[in-house]
Parts: C-alpha cells; structure tokens; sequence
C-alpha cells in the first residue's frame, strides 16, 4: 500500500456564533510578563557572582535580548566558523521584584534561549543548567524567594569553546525571558496540545489536550472552561468540565469541541484562533487562565504527488534561515527580521527551515501569522561531532585557536548530546506543538555527511577508517523519531539528509515519515523509482535553475529548500571575510539579484529586474549602470515573461525568448553611460519594465525608514536605509563615505551595518561607511513623536534629517 502521510491541524476563524458569550473573570495578577530590561552584565568569570550580597553597581546595565559578541571585535585570532567573533563566559544578574508578590502563588522563570551552557541561580539557590544554547527551559523559584520581595537571579553562561558550531551562535541571554505567576492550582507550562482531528468546510472538530497542576496540600473541586475564540476574541465553542484533583497531582483533561464554517489556516489566509483554559474553585474564585493561539488546518504528504494543505497542492518554496540578522547578531529582534520575511513572501517563498536548531517562540508566532509553513529542526550534530572551520573553509582539524587552545575541531552539540537530547527534542516539540505553521519536525541536518562524522568508502579523498559505520545514524535516528512522536503525531518527522546512498544502505529514510535531500537532486527520480512509498523533497539546495526545475517539472517532488534565504555571519572564508554571502537577501536586508531571480521563479505576477555584470571573467551580478568604457558586460533580465526587449539609450539591442536552460534573457553589451532599461512581454503584450541609469556625482543622501511596531512590547523597530544619490536620486555604487548619526528622541541606535562582509567596523557604533553607496541603521524607538534622526556625510560635509511621525508603523 502506498504511504499517504495526512496530519489535521490548527487554525480557526469564521463566521462564529456570538449567542450566549459569557465573559471570564480577569486574573487577579499578570500571568505572564516579560522581565527583559535592566539586566546587569559582566563579560568574564569572577567568583562569588551568583551569591546575593555580590557587589554588581559597577556592572553594565543591558536590556534583553542582548547578544554581547556582537560586539566584537572581529579576529583573526577567532574562529572563521563562528564569524571571527569571541567566545568566552559571562555573567548576567537582575534584582528581580515582583509586582503584588504573595507567598502562595507559585512563580516561573522562563528563558527563550541562553547561549551556551547556562547555569541559573536565584537568591543564591542553584537551580540548574540547560547546556544547548537553542533549547527553552524555565525553572520554579518559588520556594527561594525573599519575603521583602527583593531577589537576585544570576546566569552564568560559558561559551569557551567558542567555534562549538559551523555558524555564528551569538553569546548572552538572547532571547526574551519572562515571569510567569500562577495560583498552586494551574495549567501547566506548554501544558496545551491543540489539534482539529476532523476538517471540512462546514465545521471542525477541535480537540484539546489540557495538563492541570494541583500543587496544593490538598485535594482540588475545580470547574474548567474550555473556550475557543476567532481572531477578534469572539466566543465559537464551549465546554466545561467539572473534575476532582488529588493533592500533590498532574492530571491531563481532554476538551472536544466543534467549530462551524471554519476558516481554514493557510499561506493566502493565516487566520490565527486562541484556546482558552480557564480554572475555577468550586464556589466561582478564578484560578488560572491560559491562552494558547492555535488554527486549522490539514496536511498531507504524497510519495506521488508532494505536499498538500487543506487538500490544495503546494510546492514548498522554501528557504533555511540561521537566527542572525547583521548587526543585532544573535539577538534577532522578530519585528526587525519581519521586513526581510515580507520581501520573501513577495518573491514567492512560503517556507521556512530553522536551519539547524529550535527557534525563538517569538518568531514562530510571526511565521504563524504570516503565512509560512516551518520545518523546525533539533540538531546539526547527534553524538559525533562535525569538523569546525577555523582558520577558513573546512580548514581547522586540531588547529586549536591562539585565544583558546583548549579548543578542539569537533566540539558541539556532541559533547552533550547522550545526556540531553531527549529532553531537547521533546522539549521543542511540546513548547511548539500548537504553531499551524510547523508542518515538519527534522531531527537533524547532514549527520550523514560523507567521512564527517561517520566514514563512506565511497569517497577516497577523504575516507578515514577510524571513523563509526554509520549504521548509528539509524539508531540514534530511532530513538529521536520516538521521541517526537510520544509528544505529537500529527506532523511528519523528517531529517536533512548529505549522503543518501550510504543512509539508503543502512536504513535511516525507512525510518523517517518524509526524506530531506540536501543538494542531491540526481537522486530523485532514480530513488521514487527504487523507493516507491517514499516522500522525497529538497530539504537544501542551491539557486541553480536546474535545482528549481527537479521540483518544477516532477510532481512526486514536494519542494525545496534554498540556502539560504538571508545572509549570516559565520562559515565564512580567510579573515577578514567574515560571513557567508550565498542568501537571497543580504544581512542589511537588502536584495540581491538572486533574489530577483528566485522571484521570477517562484510568482506568476508578471515582473522583470535588470542585472550586470562583466563579460571574460567571473564577476558578480550587480544591479547598477556605473562601469568603465570599453566593459563588455553580459547583461541579464530575471524575469518570468516569455520575453523581453532591451534599450541602451533609446536604442534597441533586441528582442529575446526566455531561455529555457537558464531561466532568464541575456545580452551582450558594450558599455556606454546612460540608460539601460528593458521591457518584458507575455505573448507579445508588454506587462513590465525595469530600468538602470548611470550615476552622477554624489549630491546628497536618501534616508528610507522601515517601522515595524511591536504590539506586545510596546516599542518601534525603525531601519533606516541611507543611500548616498546623485542630483536625480540615482543610487552611486561608488560611495564609500563616513556616516555618522545621531538622534533627537526617545529612541536609540542599537545597530549599523552595510554589506561589506570584510569591513571590520563595529555594529554598535553611532556611524558607518558606505558600501556600494548604501548603509543602514537599525532604531528601537519608545515613541515616535519627536523623533528626528540625524545623518551627516564626511563626503559632502552635510547633515540630513528624518522625522518620523506618529501612526507610521506597521
């Protein structure tokens, strides 16, 4: 029988009944609070730090997320792996008071994400470590706080090893953490599993999955609402429930409830609803209200027929996403990264892989609410480590580093990954379980890779005998697979495969409910072929045309996953290089013309972008009209007509198909200044155009602001692309000057950057130089009225302002 993987899941909206809507009482505190500002910290290790009466006024007051290696300073005395930026230990401590604190209520720390190795104390109690730097983790600190409510957390956080990993990791407490208050008698934290077991048009069966603490001495009569409501808080369905808990107890309720004319959860319509558990004492005293968002919606994966959501056939179109953003580093703000996901959404992408690690819940729900589908991924490395780059591409074995020569090459995920990769896998899974956007869980990413960590004869040049048979991978496969599916059966477990000849030998895609391909598109169809029942999709490739047709032109194909969507820091080449230049988009949050490209790929609007470069050698594409007489440049439209005409000057240089083995129009042409401009046309009819015009002397300086407003936390991300123009508002390549900002304002620089992966100039610095005539500044602003940011260039000696206004952002 041939294997159809079908998954019923989230997501509710629609015409919902609002009869009989009875409104529940308010909790008497704030159940959940982020504790993000005022964080004190110390780069270093000193004794005695997590103890109470530690002397820290001398310390650096930081707000969270904060990513302290960004900081720098690059290195060649670093690793290239990691970007050439430090490692090391550090501390962090907050004096914690807790608003209306009362003795009886039971009170949580939770942390996003500590990279790495954290340990956590409070009021000098040791509560534990979590060595993963991705992995959540919360701690209960209820019975060490201090009756006068006057409480001292330290993290002490180790990253020593500072090339632990093949990408930049970040170091600090990066993500968000938060203070979650609850009555002893509560819902558990990740304590809901949402799922809708039975979909159609008219109604949808939404079955909830609730863990009840009763961590009272005695026994509990609760009443338990079960409530389900629409994206404007409009009651759809009801349910309670009347149960008795045990003193000291954990005790798991099950709600079923039904939806009429949902509205399906997908790309076009990510309509988002919120399962609401509410515990009542026996005579009406509210004890607990817990919100989880959830949608609706079907999966199902076809060995013939790909990938499918709410029955509707899809190509995953997707791209793998590090968790940096230039010069925040690792600690990527989801409102900044929100400009970048929507120009990947322009271009046609509707998926995201979380290469190689669990993500921030935070930007989960922002993929939730945009409309992407997720593979989350656990782990780039199981029990064997991989090679880390050192000093440049695959170059470090036993190198050791200057700075820290305890190092060695294969340090990571491994050296914890016996102790602690259950908990981890779960742990993802359990805490985002409810996001409608995750139709895969991957296990892993290329622990297959030939002769690294496990040996392929096949490959001579770099075979080494002493290397474990990779007859473990299916294994430890096994045991992963399990893992995940003891929490969530409803989606597809998956992993990134770099060698499936040796993992089709030893059995590991039999294990797996769908098989990732990374770059082995030549395998395809000879494998649908061998292996008939197995669903196979691109789970890494590059933006070579004929890595787009394999899925384009092969309906057993579900999709494929771009490296990467966005550029990062890290994997990078001989210092000064320090980042990894392959993305759609580079990590100011510019496009490239690849992503022009990828977009004429992957949209059906009509569109047609311009890109040169010169003729003989290689060269990057650019996107600009400023060359030297005598250049013979190969010009090229990336586009998605049938064909187009391009004019230099007025003058036609002809009338081109689309080339069916490139997927683009090019012409040869000589150089001369002036117009170069095209027109695109779908049978015979023009539809679009693009043009590049020759640059003039610098003249001044455009400043171009994105505002994204954060809802939740109440602040504005403001990125301000400053481009250096001529007397036209032309872009000039040719600018490098200095730029120096201030601000008038409630609001502060917290990052400049341009694209210049060797520049070694600091992020977190009030100015910036020009790189092919553009730079950016990134703002975090508590207000928009007044606020005026201030650039001046050494070029023309000359300040230009931007004023923001109020009701300007997104």
């Amino acid at each position: 029988m041939r294997k159809y993987l079908k998954f019923l899941f989230f997501i509710l909206i629609a015409a919902c009944s609002t009869s009989n809507v009875q409104h529940e009482k308010k909790l008497p505190f704030e159940r959940k609070q982020a504790i993000d500002n005022d964080w004190l910290f110390h780069k270093g290790d000193i004794s005695e730090v997590q103890q109470p009466g530690f002397e820290d006024s001398a310390w650096r007051v930081v707000d969270l997320p904060h990513d302290w290696a960004i900081e720098g300073p690059f290195s060649k005395e670093y690793a290239s792996g990691t970007g050439y930026l430090p490692g090391g230990i550090s501390w962090y401590r907050k004096h914690l008071m807790i608003p209306d604190y009362q003795k009886n209520r039971r009170y949580v720390l939770l942390f996003d994400g500590a990279y790495q190795k954290a340990e956590v104390w409070i009021n000098g109690h040791y509560l534990g470590k979590r060595p993963y730097g991705y992995s959540s983790f919360y701690y209960d600190i209820s019975d060490y706080l201090n009756a006068d409510n006057n409480n001292i957390v330290a993290v002490k956080l180790d990253h020593s090893i500072l090339a632990d990993s093949r990408w930049y990791t970040g170091n600090g407490i990066y993500r968000n953490v938060w203070l979650i208050t609850t009555d002893k008698t509560h819902v558990d934290t990740w304590g809901t599993f949402v799922t809708t077991p039975d979909v159609s048009k008219k109604s949808a069966k939404v079955a909830i999955q609730v863990t009840v603490n009763n961590e009272q001495q005695e026994a509990q009569s609760l009443e338990v609402h079960s409530l389900v409501l629409d994206g404007k808080g409009t009651e759809c369905a009801r349910k309670t429930m009347t149960v008795q808990l045990r003193a000291n107890t954990d005790s798991v309720l099950h709600f079923t409830q039904e939806v009429q004319n949902p509205d399906l959860w997908s790309p076009e319509s990510p309509s988002m609803y919120t399962s609401e558990i509410v515990i009542y004492t026996s005579d009406g005293k509210i004890l607990d209200k817990y919100d989880t968002p959830f949608g609706i919606r079907t999966i199902e994966f076809s060995p013939d027929k790909g990938f499918f959501c709410n029955g509707k056939s899809y190509k995953l179109k997707g791209v793998c996403m590090h968790h940096g953003y230039g010069a925040l580093g690792a600690a990527r703000l989801p409102e900044a990264i929100y400009p970048v996901l929507k120009k990947l959404k322009e271009a046609g992408c509707n998926a995201i892989r979380t290469s190689h690690n669990p993500e921030d819940p935070q930007y989960l729900n922002m993929l939730d609410s945009m409309g992407f589908f997720v593979m989350e991924e656990g782990f780039d490395e199981f029990k064997r480590g991989k090679k880390k780059w050192i000093k440049g591409r695959n170059v470090g074995q036993n190198l050791g580093i200057k700075a820290y020569p305890e190092y060695y090459d294969r340090h990571g995920y491994s050296d914890f990954y016996d102790e602690w990769a259950q908990r981890d896998i779960q742990d993802m899974v359990r805490r985002d379980r409810n996001h409608p956007s995750i139709i895969m869980w991957s296990v892993g990413n290329e622990t297959d890779y030939p002769n690294d960590p496990y040996q392929d004869p096949n490959v001579r040049s770099t075979f080494d005998p002493t290397l474990p048979k990779a007859t473990e991978i299916a294994h430890l496969d096994s045991n992963l697979v399990s893992w995940i599916k003891a929490i969530d059966t409803t989606r597809a477990v998956t992993q990134a495969l770099a060698n499936t000849p040796v993992t089709n030998a030893v059995g590991v895609p039999e294990i797996l409910d769908v098989v990732g391909y990374n770059y082995q598109e030549k395998y395809y169809k000879e494998d649908h072929e061998k292996y008939p029942d197995r669903v196979i999709y691109g789970s890494e490739n590059d933006d070579n045309p004929n890595a787009w047709k394999a899925v384009r032109d092969n309906d057993f194909i579900a999709g494929q996953f771009l490296w990467t969507g966005m550029d990062y820091h890290g994997e990078a080449g001989i210092f000064p290089n320090h980042s990894f230049a392959g993305g759609l988009i580079d990590y100011c949050g510019f496009e490239k013309p690849v992503y022009y490209f990828r977009k004429s790929l992957w949209t059906d609007e009509p569109m047609i972008k311009l890109s040169v470069r010169k003729k003989g050698r290689w060269s990057p594409r650019k996107m600009n009209w400023n060359w030297n007489e005598g250049d013979q440049m190969k010009v090229t439209g990336l586009t998605n007509c049938d064909s187009a005409e391009l004019f230099l000057n007025g003058k036609s240089l002809g009338t081109k198909k689309l080339n069916e083995k490139t997927l683009t129009i090019s012409w040869d042409v000589p150089y001369a200044p002036g117009t170069l401009n095209v027109k695109g046309y779908v049978n015979g009819t023009k539809k679009v155009s693009d043009k590049l015009i020759t640059a003039g002397k610098s003249a001044g300086l455009l400043l171009k602001p994105t505002i994204v407003h954060s809802k939740q936390f109440g602040y504005d991300i403001i990125q301000v692309e400053v481009d250096m123009v001529d007397k036209d508002q032309v872009l000039v390549p040719s600018a490098h000057s200095e730029i120096e900002f201030s601000l008038d304002g409630d609001a502060e620089i917290i990052g400049v950057c341009n694209s210049d992966y060797e520049s070694l100039e600091s992020y977190k610095s009030n100015s910036r130089s020009l790189y092919q005539g553009r730079c950016l500044v990134i703002l975090k602003a508590t207000g928009l009225s007044g606020l005026t940011l201030h650039a001046k260039s050494d070029e023309l000696n000359k300040v230009f302002d931007w004023q923001a206004e109020d009701g300007v952002s997104e």
